[in-house]
């Protein structure tokens, strides 16, 4: 047995299969590594998930805010278009009587 050992075709297919071995172990290692250093610890991920937490708490409640002030603000020129329209409305009947007015003194005009 320990002349098959020696023939050269049976070595080189011994080095063939720790070469092989040695790959597939490298490679299973540096999956490992990279897995291992990729995920972070449970606490640090607890403090992300906090810390995303309350920038979310944060921009909802800006967002809330900024809806409020939204409502507010249309409110405010609703009402003021309202008295724009009002006053315009005011003008118009002004003009109109005054229009009825000259309407009279230019026709006593024309008669003289």
């Amino acid at each position: 047995m320990n002349e098959l050992m020696t023939v050269p075709p049976v070595q080189i297919g011994a080095w063939l299969a720790c070469l092989a071995f040695t790959v597939m172990l490298a490679n299973g290692l540096v999956k490992l590594w990279a897995s291992v250093r990729g995920r972070p610890a449970p606490g640090e991920l607890s403090e992300r998930i906090t810390k995303t937490e309350a920038v979310l708490d944060e921009h909802t409640r800006r967002i809330k805010a900024l809806e409020k002030n939204d409502k507010d603000l249309r409110e405010l020129i609703l009402a003021e278009n309202g008295k724009i329209y009002d006053r315009l409305n005011d003008v118009a009947e002004a003009l109109h009587s005054l229009r009825g007015k000259v309407d009279v003194l230019l026709a006593k005009g024309s008669q003289t």
